[in-house]
């Protein structure tokens, strides 16, 4: 069980682009997303360039393996379909997102990097309907086996230029 999680995620393209990252626990920011071209339970977390707000994404970029993260976690997509609303058409996910896990590099995989051994997941997602009269806003949060989590807490890699690790977890006092 953990006290606190600080953390300051690092974009999608910093996390392909910044080898001491690997095998590291990290925060990630970008778009969640699972739809065309995701297989299983991988999600793919692609590039998102303003701030973990939540906005009403207007529309799905192709997706470009080589510049998204692969998010392997058994039964990710049973428990995203249990709880979590979706859509039907080109995807079923896409939220904006901050993932907690084990980075790692992949040389000879269809994607750069995997985020494997998830910890957290935040979700926001807002949609318009009603030609744009309503709205919604959600947050979610989803925890996975707190066993994955060190047992006295951790302090993460601090990156050059940064003040302080990029993240640190805490555990109840």
């Amino acid at each position: 069980m953990f006290g606190t999680i600080k953390c300051r995620p690092v974009s999608v393209t910093q996390a392909i682009e910044l080898v001491e990252l690997d095998e590291q626990l990290v925060a990630v920011h970008g778009f969640l997303y699972y739809g065309r071209g995701c297989v299983g339970d991988t999600f793919i977390c692609m590039q998102k360039e303003w701030p973990f707000d939540g906005a009403e994404i207007e529309r799905v970029q192709p997706v470009d393996a080589r510049k998204s993260i692969a998010i392997v976690e058994p039964g990710l997509k049973e428990r995203f379909v249990k709880s979590i609303s979706y859509v039907t058409g080109d995807y079923m996910y896409l939220y904006d997102a901050v993932i907690i896990g084990k980075l790692r590099h992949k040389k000879h995989s269809g994607f750069p990097v995997h985020l494997s051994e998830l910890l957290l997941i935040i979700l926001q997602g807002a949609y318009s309907y009603h030609e744009g009269l309503s709205t919604w806003h959600k947050l979610y949060m989803i925890g996975f086996d707190e066993k994955r989590f060190p047992a006295g807490g951790c302090t993460g890699i601090k990156l050059p230029g940064s003040i302080a690790p990029e993240i640190e977890i805490e555990p109840l006092p």
